[in-house]
């Protein structure tokens, strides 16, 4: 019993008192552990790093573009993560809703593609390449969502 009254009180009094510790001591963490960019803006940085090695590798030796979807692409990765960086807030909504269309989409693919299968249109193979790429979508979709 005694045992039991030391452990209750030891609990009790340091947890009813550590916050109260913590305020009075005025404990912060420390410079070197906080993050100097959110995530929006890494996603910026690295977006922007690679539309460099794409726009390099784009072009042929005479410099005609041979990848012109891919280099489009990145182009409009990078300025939509420079929009979007620092101004969450204000494009949540609409993200929330694109995201949302996207698993819509998803999930109408997956009921095409099960259609397909059944009738006999495509085999085994097929199905399940073409489910692992709906697959990485909607993970895709539902990690950008949260």
């Amino acid at each position: 019993m005694a045992a039991f009254a030391v452990i209750i009180g030891t609990v009790l009094v340091q947890g009813t008192t550590l916050g109260m510790v913590i305020r009075l001591v005025k404990l912060e963490e420390p410079e070197g552990d906080r993050a100097r960019m959110t995530m929006s803006e890494a996603e910026a940085a690295m977006a922007q790093a690679q539309l460099k090695i794409v726009e390099i590798h784009a072009h042929d030796e005479d410099g005609n573009v041979i990848h012109p979807r891919l280099l489009d692409r990145y182009r409009r990765h990078a300025t939509l993560s420079a929009t979007y960086a620092g101004q969450e807030e204000e494009h949540a909504e609409t993200l929330h809703a694109h995201f949302d269309l996207i698993l819509k989409a998803v999930a109408a693919g997956r009921i095409e593609l099960l259609r397909l299968h059944r009738n006999g249109d495509i085999d085994e193979e097929t199905l399940h390449e073409l489910e692992r790429d709906l697959d990485l979508e909607e993970l895709s979709a539902l990690a950008a969502k949260a």
